[in-house]
């Protein structure tokens, strides 16, 4: 119990030493009686052990995600677990579950796992690289505008038996699309387009045998009637330079795609010799993409 002092301010005002006025109310334990739950005291005495903080996600891999993006950078196809040996033997004493990993690729790293594209490992040699950057600086030095004076024209198969690479199933079953049949006839489609919009698309239709028995093998993609001419099975030259007189008749047609040029890649079918002589011919530009 302490004990305070207070004296008379002279202007009738009671005020302890430090000027501060006196409580009026008294503690009464008796009037007002209270029951106790607990204190400082007891909490210390029952406060359960702390519990150990996991660690941060992003703080713990903060070094080792560039060693992630370097591991999938250069092989994509690369598992989860191949990671986890990558990063426990680089980064010592580091210990992560394959969740975490996982969980890190798909959250910090903006990874995703889908459907794989193959390219060949050429593609991206310096060789074909130089090539392509060659090839960009030549155009580069003409008059060439992809946006304003180019078509481009390609070609795409299909047949009915074209599904989705992906479908869904139950937990331990495999996925299975049942479909018509085993084998199917390919469609060709060969369409021309430039920023003004579609110049032309057409269709190669498979060729419709009459009777197989008067089918005599000749090469690996053409069969011949014995009576008719070579009736081919794909899409060869000679469709294709059908499809350029085809398309440079349409744009003959329209004074805006005068001296254009003509983008194609360069499968063997599009380089024919006559091909590019064609289109001289006619006013228009020829123009080969790089390999790959």
């Amino acid at each position: 119990m302490s004990f305070k002092i207070y004296l008379e301010d002279g202007k009738g005002n009671n005020m302890d030493e430090d000027g501060l006025e006196p409580v009026q109310m008294e503690i009464d334990e008796e009037a007002y009686p209270l029951d106790d739950i607990t204190n400082y005291d007891s909490h210390i005495d029952l406060k359960p052990a702390e519990k150990k903080v996991k660690p941060n996600l992003s703080g713990e891999l903060q070094f080792p995600v560039l060693h992630l993006e370097e591991t999938f950078g250069e092989n994509a196809s690369t598992t989860i677990d191949q990671d986890m040996d990558s990063l426990t033997t680089h980064f010592e004493g580091l210990k992560v579950s394959q969740k975490t990993v996982r969980d890190f690729m798909v959250d910090e790293c903006a990874l995703s796992f889908k459907k794989a594209y193959y390219y060949p490992t050429e593609r991206n040699s310096p060789e074909k690289i130089q090539q392509r950057y060659e090839w960009v600086i030549n155009w580069s030095k003409t008059d060439i505008d992809y946006q304003s004076n180019c078509v481009f024209i390609d070609e795409a198969a299909f047949h009915v038996n074209l599904k989705r690479t992906m479908a869904w199933s139950k937990k331990g079953e495999r996925a299975i699309v049942e479909t018509p049949i085993t084998r199917a006839q390919t469609t060709n489609i060969l369409g021309a387009i430039s920023s003004h919009g579609i110049i032309n698309v057409k269709v190669r239709r498979p060729y419709q045998s009459v009777s197989k028995k008067r089918k005599i093998l000749k090469t690996p993609s053409t069969t011949s009637d014995s009576t008719g001419p070579i009736k081919t099975t794909g899409t060869v030259t000679g469709h294709y330079f059908n499809f350029i007189a085809s398309t440079l008749n349409v744009l003959d047609q329209h004074e805006q795609f005068k001296g254009f040029y003509i983008v194609m890649d360069n499968v063997p079918i599009h380089k024919n010799v006559d091909i590019e002589r064609y289109f001289v011919n006619c006013g228009y530009g020829c123009v080969y993409l790089p390999p790959y």
